[in-house]
């Protein structure tokens, strides 16, 4: 299994670096299953011409260029039999947008679909690429690729019944060119998976057909901090399913949470490439050789301090069942005290918690505080280090902490500070745990 990451596919040249990948992953006799994000930058535009739909009205001249730009280098025959297909998407995008000019409206389901194009468009012309270079390819979406989704438009997930559908749909002939990002829910509408979902693509086709998941990106891996922040951060060379899980949900870009589950469930590798230089990678496995400790980090987030002399254990269920229904999962949440309990989630969502709350206890007690970035230490040398010890050295650079929480595993350690504060802090912690 092979995901080619969209950051990779930023001109038609380097589609000829997705040819010679399948190419050498083809040597010891492998067929593998291509996973393939949206072109560079093309999500962003979709998205933004979804929101002139609204307004101005779309324009889709920026995209079809693009495209048209990348089937420049295949050759005559092919070349008009992709154009043909670049014209269907776009007259088919363009029905679609048209649709919510008209009504000016933009709902959840429409702005799916219409998201789900910049993948569509890739995979056609991908495949065509290999075809054109003497492969047997073919493009596949959603449902045909056995991608069966629940219905949380803009998050969705892939349900278990999918492994039945993926070994069924992918077992082929050809080699499969499958889009990421998407799927098909039970009732035939188009639902897109979140941030990073072409990688929860590749790792959910990789398990249900029990192979490794090798995701290529533009950077060397996963790294021991944000290296735009650390100078002196390094990759990360193998890890664990569960710390590789942590660093995913406390802010590293790189791996998406819901990409690790499946690999975790199936016990496959995943190994994360770089585009540019193979060589360089990290592999997520069941156990590491040698443990790496890494710091992560979230902004943009708000601390929620309740106060009930309800049943705060009841009032804290129904909280967590109601946000779970949302597909919301406070960072956080620990019983500051017999009657109070303390949460930590994105600045976005505080405010359905507080509705929640209120329609739990009218008389309860909320208190709230914003512009705050909470540091995650990830790893096994937390367990070596006194913290204590962490603290003075973030007392002494007069760092404010509002709130500092360790796991049960005792394998991560999570410092909630002022927003302002948290580059300083990862430049602390990284130095004190890793250098």
């Amino acid at each position: 299994m092979v995901k080619i990451g969209g950051s990779c596919l930023s001109n038609k040249d380097d589609i000829r670096r997705v040819i010679e990948i399948v190419e050498k992953s083809m040597e010891n006799g492998a067929k593998p299953v291509l996973v393939v994000s949206a072109f560079k930058g093309v999500t962003d535009e979709l998205l933004a011409q979804a929101q002139n739909a609204l307004t101005t009205g779309s324009n889709l001249e920026r995209i079809e260029k693009l495209h048209y730009e990348f089937i420049e280098n295949l050759s005559p025959r092919m070349r008009e039999e992709a154009e043909r297909q670049v014209l269907r998407l776009i007259h088919q995008l363009e029905l679609l947008l048209g649709e919510v000019s008209s009504s000016r409206f933009l709902s959840s389901i429409a702005k799916d679909e219409i998201l789900s194009y910049g993948e569509k468009l890739a995979t056609e012309i991908v495949a065509d690429y290999l075809t054109d270079s003497g492969f047997k390819a073919k493009p596949l979406w959603d449902s045909d690729a056995g991608i069966i989704t629940n219905s949380n438009f803009g998050n969705g997930s892939i349900l278990d019944k999918s492994i039945h559908f993926v070994k069924e749909k992918l077992r082929v002939p050809y080699l499969p060119v499958v889009a990421g990002f998407f799927g098909r829910d039970e009732e035939g509408r188009v639902v897109t998976l979140g941030r990073g979902g072409s990688d929860y693509t590749a790792t959910f086709i990789a398990a249900a057909l029990n192979c490794e998941a090798i995701l290529f990106k533009d950077v060397d891996g996963l790294m021991t901090a944000d290296p735009k922040i650390v100078k002196a951060a390094k990759t990360i060379r193998k890890i664990n399913y569960l710390d590789a899980l942590e660093l995913a949900r406390y802010g590293s870009k790189i791996i998406y949470e819901k990409a690790i589950i499946p690999a975790m469930k199936a016990k496959i590798k995943i190994k994360i490439k770089n585009f540019y230089n193979p060589a360089k990678e990290t592999i997520i496995c069941d156990k590491s050789e040698g443990e790496e400790t890494a710091v992560s980090s979230l902004t943009n987030l708000a601390k929620v301090d309740v106060i009930s002399y309800l049943d705060i254990t009841d009032i804290a269920t129904s909280l967590l069942s109601e946000l779970s229904r949302l597909d919301i999962y406070p960072l956080l949440l620990t019983q500051a005290s017999r009657v109070g309990i303390s949460l930590i989630t994105n600045r976005s969502t505080f405010e359905i918690i507080l509705r929640t709350i209120q329609e739990k206890d009218k008389n309860a007690k909320v208190k709230v505080e914003s512009n705050l970035g909470l540091v995650t230490i990830i790893g096994g040398k937390i367990l070596e280090k006194n913290i204590a010890s962490i603290l003075k050295l973030l007392f002494d650079k007069r760092i404010n902490i509002h709130a500092i929480e360790q796991s049960a595993s005792r394998r991560n350690l999570c410092i909630l500070v002022d927003e302002n504060d948290v580059r300083t802090v990862i430049k602390v912690i990284h130095e004190h745990f890793i250098l």
